[in-house]
């Protein structure tokens, strides 16, 4: 006689249960949006490190270093003003979708039948934990990989004495004395002060000086800038350098360097 096989008893439990504690797509997913890639990078290890899987973990450290690098790269490419209409958001979200779709490329069968076994789960606080620290380490990378450069591209000789860490870019035929005739006169008007880092350029020309100092690009058209800084200019010539003296204006963007000339 053919034994019957009851379908509608569902199967028992496994009971073992999984000692380990793994994070789910979806917490890799908000880890990613609130610490960049490099937090869903570090979630993804620490599962393949949990489970063992040494050489995954290392591997997944490698490629999530590299990726954030080139999340940075991609967004000191974007000129400001496209960045600017994008929602930071947008950035958070892309990153968490991206994130959670590689957790279940490399790790959704795992996960799937860890789960299935009534495995546990990572923590909502190590979560957080990791993707707070994830932050501050890619903060710090994006301090060591954007290029220490001369400010705006000045090529010329800088200098920074008793200027309240400003600098002076300046061409090898203007003396010192003039230098910090300048610096201490900027400070006594309070253009110069120990709160913003600011950097100019002063260039002696034949008839005069070229001063390039920098300035929101967006407030270059009104009538309201160009006064500000011919009042600039006629009190450098005054009190400091004695000789016509021409403002341009300069403002940047990870991609260009933008200059106006004032008349």
């Amino acid at each position: 006689m053919q034994q019957e096989i009851d379908t509608t008893t569902p199967d028992p439990l496994p009971t073992e249960i999984p000692p380990q504690k793994l994070f789910t797509a979806k917490a890799i997913g908000v880890g990613a949006f609130i610490g960049g890639p490099l937090a869903a990078t570090i979630l993804l290890g620490r599962n393949f490190h949990t489970l063992g899987l040494k050489h995954r973990r290392n591997r997944t450290l490698l490629l999530g270093l590299g990726l954030t690098l080139s999340y940075f790269w991609l967004l000191f490419a974007i000129p400001d003003s496209i960045l600017d209409s994008i929602p930071s958001a947008v950035f958070g979200a892309l990153t968490a979708i991206i994130a959670y779709n590689l957790t279940e490329k490399f790790q959704g069968r795992i996960l799937r039948d860890h789960f299935a076994k009534q495995g546990l789960k990572g923590s909502g606080w190590a979560v957080a934990g990791w993707s707070v620290l994830s932050l501050i380490l890619t903060l710090g990378i994006a301090m060591l990989y954007v290029p220490t450069v001369p400010a705006f591209d000045f090529e010329e000789e800088v200098y920074t004495e008793g200027l309240l860490g400003n600098e002076i870019y300046y061409s090898d035929d203007i003396d010192t004395v003039t230098l910090k005739e300048l610096g201490d006169y900027l400070i006594e008007i309070e253009y110069f002060d120990s709160e913003y880092w600011t950097p100019i350029q002063l260039i002696r020309r034949p008839n005069g000086y070229d001063l390039t100092v920098p300035y929101l690009r967006t407030e270059w058209e009104y009538e309201e800038t160009a006064e500000l800084f011919q009042e600039f200019a006629a009190g450098i010539e005054t009190h400091v350098l004695n000789e016509p003296v021409s403002i341009t204006l300069i403002d940047a963007d990870f991609s260009e360097i933008y200059r106006k000339r004032l008349q």
